[in-house]
């Protein structure tokens, strides 16, 4: 009996000390369950933000596209204003180089007929002022010599008008009658040279007047070929404005072209990189998820399971406990029962170890989840190297890229630099052109000025012979 009590103690202990552990495995185990429900809840957490991640990459891949169609729509629009100025150049072009043309054919023979008219009036000019001075000197050496002889009329006359008074007084012989006959003649004569001189002298009168109605209908002439060719400069000068301003317009254009060339190469680079890291998380999210969720649901279901198997055999290990207590105040009369209670105890001791196996199996569990989880961790490093590796081909295409830019720009410094030289050009041909009107004024200041002189010398001749 003494034994038997002992080994009734010897087992309360034991039960005693395997509730103990039951209930430290149990509270371990709940403790690892809402670790790992935490775990999940981290999972759910981290899929709702890779989904709402996606869901923003797919926003930003739709704003992408939609700036990529706009952009594509831009150029196309500055493709047909590229186009249209194109052939509003060619036209224009064709325009200047008939206006070119006519003025080569029509302008620059009236042009060198002027400067040939030019010259001969200026030789006219030239030959009439040098007649005018020699008829000018003439005409003072013929007035002063009308003058001496007017002098010398009156003096004569004077003298003729005392003799004639001396001879009324006197008889007169025929010696005077001679010699006032001789000074009538002589008074004639002169005043037929007077009569010559002032015929001569309304002679060259005329030929001034006349020489001045030539100046000024030359001068008309020149002022209406003056006025022909500001107009056809004119023309050629709103002709080459608007070249330049089509040609300013079309580089414009040409840089939006590229500027839009550029953004559209660059949108496209970045939808591709977005898709490439859309496709890249989907999958790195369904295999995370996947795998995740099956690990856990499996481990959830398996100490979900000991945890309630452990849960069920506590009652009956408590029950047994009150069996086992109340067989130990009736061992003395009830010994069968107690075999029978020992060999039930035996059993469950026997459900305990099992227990205790399954629980060295749900060990053997975690740490199969922990190498999962590290494999997990090889993977994501795996993923990580390989967006390194797009990020360095990323790089690439940048530099490409930029190079490419570099190009347009060179492009577009060399179209820059030809419009800087056809403006060179354009600025030569206006000196040139300023400088035919410079020798123009300079051709019709001196005709003016000789015709100025002209008049002076006139002018002074009437003085003298009035």
């Amino acid at each position: 009996m003494a034994d038997l009590a002992e080994e009734s103690e010897v087992a309360q202990r034991q039960l005693l000390e395997l509730e103990t552990s039951l209930r430290k495995k149990e509270n371990a185990l709940r403790s690892k369950i809402d670790a790992e429900k935490k775990e999940l809840e981290k999972l759910a957490l981290r899929r709702d933000f890779y989904k709402q991640l996606q869901g923003n990459i797919n926003s930003k891949n739709e704003e992408a596209l939609a700036k990529l169609n706009s952009a594509e729509s831009a150029l196309g629009a500055v493709r047909e204003e590229v186009k249209l100025v194109e052939g509003q150049q060619k036209k224009l072009q064709s325009e200047l180089a008939k206006v070119m043309a006519q003025n080569e054919a029509e302008v620059l023979p009236e042009l060198d007929r002027v400067r040939l008219l030019l010259q001969t009036s200026n030789n006219e000019v030239l030959s009439s002022k040098r007649t005018c001075d020699v008829d000018s000197s003439r005409i003072a050496e013929l007035s002063k010599l009308i003058a001496t002889y007017e002098a010398e009329s009156k003096d004569t006359r004077r003298v003729i008008d005392e003799i004639k008074m001396s001879i009324a007084a006197m008889p007169q012989p025929e010696s005077f009658e001679e010699e006032l006959s001789v000074i009538e003649v002589n008074a004639q004569a002169i005043k037929r040279e007077i009569d010559e001189l002032e015929a001569k002298k309304k002679q060259i009168a005329t030929q001034t007047t006349l020489q001045n109605q030539r100046q000024d209908e030359l001068e008309k002439l020149i002022a209406e070929d003056e006025v022909k060719l500001n107009e056809e400069l004119a023309k050629v000068q709103k002709h080459r404005q608007e070249y330049d301003d089509n040609v300013k317009s079309l580089g414009e254009q040409r840089v939006t072209q590229h500027s839009l060339a550029s953004s559209r190469v660059e949108l496209e680079l970045n939808t591709a990189v977005e898709q490439d890291s859309i496709k890249h998380n989907t999958n790195f999210l369904s295999s995370v998820d996947k795998r995740s969720l099956n690990i856990a649901k499996q481990s959830l279901s398996k100490r979900e399971a000991a945890a309630v198997n452990i849960k069920e055999s506590i009652p009956a290990m408590k029950v047994k406990l009150t069996d086992l207590q109340c067989s130990f105040t009736n061992t003395q009369t009830e010994k069968t029962s107690l075999e029978r209670e020992q060999s039930q105890l035996q059993i469950k001791l026997d459900q305990a170890m099992t227990n205790l196996l399954q629980q060295e199996d749900l060990d053997e569990t975690r740490q199969a989840n922990i190498e999962d989880a590290i494999n997990l961790v090889a993977n994501q490093e795996l993923e990580m190297e390989r967006m390194r590796a797009d990020e360095k081909r990323a790089g690439v295409i940048l530099g490409i890229k930029k190079e490419q830019s570099g190009a347009v720009r060179r492009k577009i410094k060399e179209a820059q630099q030809m419009q800087l030289d056809l403006e060179g050009s354009v600025r030569l041909q206006k000196l040139i052109e300023i400088d035919l009107s410079k020798k123009n004024l300079d051709v019709s200041n001196k005709c003016k000025e000789l015709k100025d002189e002209k008049m002076h010398d006139w002018l002074q001749s009437e003085t003298i012979g009035g």
